[in-house]
């Protein structure tokens, strides 16, 4: 929801469903009621309405909830709920009274918001009497004593920066906060926890425990051969055959402890904002399994290169992200694809795009999932031969159907840019009629994105100028001009949905590029 730029607005227990397929349990969450667009996607005369009334359930609101009208609600928002919800999972409480908020006015309620101070879960366990305590214990299958013990340290850490009453220090993304959870349960260091050299030592010691069982046994073999050898001349070579062997092993696990924990420290640089520390410590890290967090790694830092307009290593950090992003979704590994092309165009290696956009699209065709629209425009970022769009015909009818559902749930934006992805591919086919038509149908979609009304201006001079339609291909053409002059006259940063995002400006500015080699003069 959160990256379709929804709020949910009312996370609680109640509105979280378990289902189970293939015998595992998977959470659905429920009952949007309340739900409300961010600034990506409400309509325009709804940009600026507040909500002068209290919603939700005040047991699980966020402060900027209770407050009503004076803060402009965010996915933020949904973060502190559901760290409520975590909360409340560890120690069968939530962190201000439900039965006290229950009883209370909105502005009683306000004011317990802005003068209570929460308590983390240890210390709250600990203020309460054995016999309340041991009800909850005994679900967790666990002694009181032990689940305050489970309870200090790394989850009081994440759930107290869950349920920050200043959102800015609260996790920004949900994914952050899971992936915190994540580490948590693989006793890697969370980055929740002050980092402190005994703290990553510890969890190093305690996530690599067979490895430290291995070194020791290994030593004591190694000593053991030794004393044997002294007896037995004729076995010392099988000895030190065995010796080496496991010296290898020990050199394999270590190599791979070694990797997991740079990644670690070099995810911790990157919320420090020290990316350069970072692409120093993963520069000669070789990942051949994927990993949810190298490809948090390598994405964050392929961004800040391509930032910076340093192409080569952008697209030598974002092929390694390709390899490796395997475990993400499709709405995430599709953005990835967005990210690598326009550098690979940038940089003027029109091999290293070729065999980029024929991968991209054997990894995703064939597939059910309503991205299909992204890969046809990063494959066309450069005009294509009649075999290559001939392989994208179910992709284009895919996305055809995913606009035709958008439309009917009032998705404004999505209908928006699949129907320029599909003006891209008319164009590149030679069909400029239909180019037109679909470029139109972008332009005229409700709701601003300047990068993606450039990149349709483009191509709606394009198809204007091979139809004869000079004046008007260059009146698009100057749109398009205008809004990418105004943008790359600052510095260009990571963006949102709403302003754009840096690839979808680099995009944009390709097309524009490619336009302007027209002669589109009278």
């Amino acid at each position: 929801a959160h990256q379709n730029c929804i709020v949910h607005g009312d996370i609680k227990p109640s509105n979280i469903m378990i289902a189970e397929h293939d015998g595992i349990a998977v959470p659905k969450v429920i009952d949007f009621g309340i739900s409300k667009a961010t600034e990506a996607r409400r309509p325009e005369k709804h940009r600026h309405s507040t909500v002068a009334q209290l919603v939700g359930t005040p047991a699980y609101m966020s402060p900027e909830q209770v407050e009503a009208g004076v803060l402009e609600i965010d996915t933020r928002s949904d973060i502190y709920s559901l760290g409520v919800l975590l909360y409340e999972l560890m120690t069968g409480l939530t962190p201000v009274d439900s039965n006290r908020l229950a009883k209370a006015s909105i502005e009683e309620i306000r004011k317990v918001f802005n003068e209570h101070e929460i308590l983390r879960p240890s210390e709250r366990l600990l203020t309460l009497e054995p016999m309340e305590v041991e009800p909850v214990a005994d679900v967790r299958r666990c002694k009181r004593k032990g689940l305050v013990a489970d309870l200090q340290g790394d989850l009081d850490c994440i759930l107290m920066k869950a349920l920050q009453q200043d959102r800015r220090r609260r996790y920004e993304t949900a994914d952050a906060f899971a992936m915190d959870i994540v580490r948590f349960l693989n006793d890697e260091p969370v980055t929740a926890h002050p980092q402190y050299y005994t703290y990553r030592t510890f969890k190093l010691i305690r996530r690599n425990r067979r490895i430290v069982t291995a070194v020791g046994a290994v030593a004591l073999a190694l000593v053991a051969g030794t004393a044997t050898s002294t007896w037995l001349f004729l076995k010392e070579r099988e000895a030190r055959q065995r010796a080496v062997s496991a010296e290898q092993v020990q050199a394999d696990l270590r190599l791979a402890a070694e990797t997991r924990e740079s990644l670690t420290q070099a995810a911790l640089l990157i919320s420090m904002d020290e990316h350069e520390e970072a692409d120093e410590l993963i520069r000669d890290i070789t990942l051949t399994e994927s990993t949810m967090e190298g490809a948090a790694v390598f994405r964050s830092i392929g961004e800040w290169h391509a930032i910076n307009g340093r192409w080569k290593p952008a697209a030598d950090r974002f092929q390694v992200l390709l390899r490796i992003n395997h475990l993400e979704g499709a709405d995430v590994s599709s953005l990835d694809y967005l990210e690598l092309g326009p550098v690979l165009m940038e940089l003027g290696d029109m091999e290293a795009f070729e065999n980029f956009r024929r991968a991209a699209i054997q990894r995703f065709e064939g597939k059910q999932n309503p991205f299909s629209d992204r890969i046809i425009k990063i494959s066309l970022l450069y005009p294509a031969d009649s075999g290559l769009l001939e392989s994208m015909s179910e992709m284009v009818r895919l996305t055809e159907l995913s606009i035709r559902e958008a439309e009917g749930k009032g998705d404004t934006f999505l209908a928006a840019w699949s129907s320029m992805s599909l003006g891209l591919y008319e164009y590149r086919r030679g069909d400029f009629g239909k180019a037109i038509e679909w470029c139109e149908k972008s332009l005229l979609a409700p709701g601003k994105n300047d990068p993606r009304t450039a990149a349709a201006s483009s191509i709606h001079a394009m198809a204007l100028f091979q139809n004869g339609k000079i004046d008007a291909a260059r009146d698009s053409l100057d749109l398009a001009r205008s809004l990418i002059s105004t943008r790359y006259n600052t510095p260009i940063d990571r963006g949102t949905p709403v302003s754009g995002f840096w690839f979808d400006w680099a995009f944009s500015r390709i097309l524009m590029q490619e336009a302007e080699t027209l002669q589109l003069t009278d």
